[in-house]
C-alpha cells in the first residue's frame, strides 16, 4: 500500500484517500491473559505487515478471507449430490481451496472439476509479486464456473489427477504458476493402460505405488557420468561407489522399516 505522506492512517486507492479500518482480534492463551492484536484493514484485505514489523504496509487479498464463503455448504450439496448435474451445481459455490474433484456413480458415470474463485488477473500482475495496491492491478473478476476445468466421461475412459497441470498452455485464464511434477500423473496412467480391465487389488496397488519416473529421465545423465569419473586421476572412489548405488535403485520409493546406521560415504553396508 501507498501511505499519504501527510495524513497518518490513510492510504491512497484509486487516487482518493482511504481510511484504515482498524479492530482488535483476541488470542486466548491457556493459564496465561489474552493477548490483544490490533488490525488493520484495506479494501484488500488485512495488513500483513504489522504482524511482521514491516515498515512499508503490505496488504493480503484472497478469496477465502471474503466475507460470504460458501464452501462449507458446497460440500453439503456434494455429500447430497444425486448425479452429476447436482454434484457440479453444488459446487457453483465452492469458494476456497481450489480442489481437485472426482465423480462416479452408480450407472458407471465419471467425472472431474476443478472448483473455486479463481481470479482474472489483470495482465502485467502475475500475482506471485506485491505491487502498489493502488488500484491499477486489481483483479477482473472471476473465472466463469463454465470455463473452469471440467470433464464428463473422457473418451479415455478414465480420469487421472494428481496436481498435476491440468490445462493445456492454451487455456485463457491462469490457476496459478506451481504445479506437482507430471512423474506422478504418468505413473498412474502407464498402470491404468497395462491392463485391459483393472481389479480393486489393482486399483489398490495403483494407490500405494511407490515408483518414481523422475529417476527413469535421471539415470541416463548418471550413466553418461559414470565413464567420466572412471578416467579421472585420483579416482573418486567414495563418488563412484554411491553413483553405482543409485544405477542400481530399482526406482521405488520405500521406506526403510527398520532404522539403519547412518554411514559416511564409501562405507560398506
Amino acid at each position: 500500500m501507498i501511505e499519504s505522506p501527510t495524513r497518518p492512517g490513510q492510504y491512497i486507492y484509486n487516487n482518493q484517500l482511504q481510511a484504515y479500518e482498524t479492530r482488535a482480534e483476541t488470542i486466548k492463551v491457556r493459564g496465561g491473559s489474552d493477548v490483544l492484536i490490533p488490525v488493520r484493514e484495506t479494501v484488500y484485505g488485512p495488513v500483513i505487515s504489522d504482524t511482521l514489523g514491516i515498515p512499508q504496509p503490505v496488504s493480503l487479498r484472497w478469496v477465502s478471507l471474503a466475507e460470504t464463503d460458501n464452501t462449507l455448504a458446497a460440500f453439503l450439496g456434494v455429500n447430497r449430490a444425486q448425479n452429476w448435474t447436482e454434484f457440479t451445481e453444488a459446487l457453483k459455490s465452492y469458494v476456497a481451496p481450489g480442489q481437485n474433484f472426482v465423480y462416479a456413480d452408480v450407472d458407471g458415470n465419471i467425472g472431474y472439476i476443478l472448483p473455486g474463485q479463481f481470479p482474472i488477473r489483470n495482465p502485467r500482475h502475475t500475482g506471485l509479486t506485491p505491487i502498489a495496491g493502488t488500484g491499477l492491478y486489481d483483479w477482473q473478476g472471476f473465472i466463469p464456473f463454465n470455463q473452469l476445468p471440467q470433464v464428463l466421461n473422457p473418451a479415455s475412459g478414465y480420469i487421472v489427477t494428481a496436481n498435476n497441470r491440468i490445462v493445456p498452455d492454451n487455456y485463457p485464464y491462469s490457476l496459478g504458476s506451481e504445479w506437482a511434477e507430471p512423474y506422478r500423473a504418468e505413473r498412474i496412467r502407464d498402470l491404468i493402460l497395462s491392463k485391459d480391465t483393472l481389479s480393486l487389488d489393482d486399483m489398490q496397488a495403483i494407490q500405494l505405488d511407490q515408483t518414481t519416473l523422475l529417476y527413469r529421465n535421471f539415470k541416463p545423465i548418471l550413466q553418461q557420468l559414470q565413464p567420466i569419473l572412471s578416467t579421472l586421476n585420483p579416482l573418486p572412489t567414495e563418488t563412484l561407489n554411491w553413483l553405482n548405488q543409485l544405477l542400481n535403485w530399482d526406482a521405488i520409493c520405500s521406506r526403510i522399516l527398520e532404522p539403519q546406521p547412518c554411514l559416511k560415504p564409501g562405507t560398506p553396508s
